[in-house]
């Protein structure tokens, strides 16, 4: 296997895993209701909140191509519910969303560096649980 065939892969791997966290995280956010087929956003004041993540959820099949901007917008989400979310990444969180504003999947590896895409992880898996 050459070089290019295993960047690749790690490519396609990066992209499925922030893709399956944001998929669960708005899954979570935004559960269907069997017997009327509609979905409510849960939020910590128990209000219907954020619009554009719950059209996202409903309207996008193809999560992979717009994950970047996904999982910026369900950081915000987060802040806005919790504004302690992040705890010691905040400032670290304020960069990486600034950082993946319009970003697509094939400029991730360039717009972020690896202390980042350890940090974006640790705080999408840290929000989900």
């Amino acid at each position: 296997m050459q070089l290019k065939h295993i960047r690749e892969k790690g490519f396609h791997m990066v992209n499925l895993i922030h893709t399956a966290l944001a998929e669960k995280y708005l899954q979570d956010l935004f559960p269907e209701d069997q017997a009327s087929g509609t979905s409510h956003a849960i939020s910590s004041s128990g209000e219907t909140q954020n619009q554009i993540l719950a059209s996202i959820n409903k309207l996008i099949e193809d999560k992979q191509m717009l994950w970047p901007e996904i999982v910026r917008l369900i950081l915000i989400y987060a802040k806005n519910e919790d504004p302690n979310v992040f705890g010691p990444f905040e400032e670290q969180v304020t960069q990486i969303c600034a950082k993946l504003a319009g970003g697509r999947p094939h400029t991730y590896n360039n717009q972020l560096t690896y202390q980042e895409k350890v940090t974006l992880l640790t705080v999408l898996v840290d929000c989900i649980h």
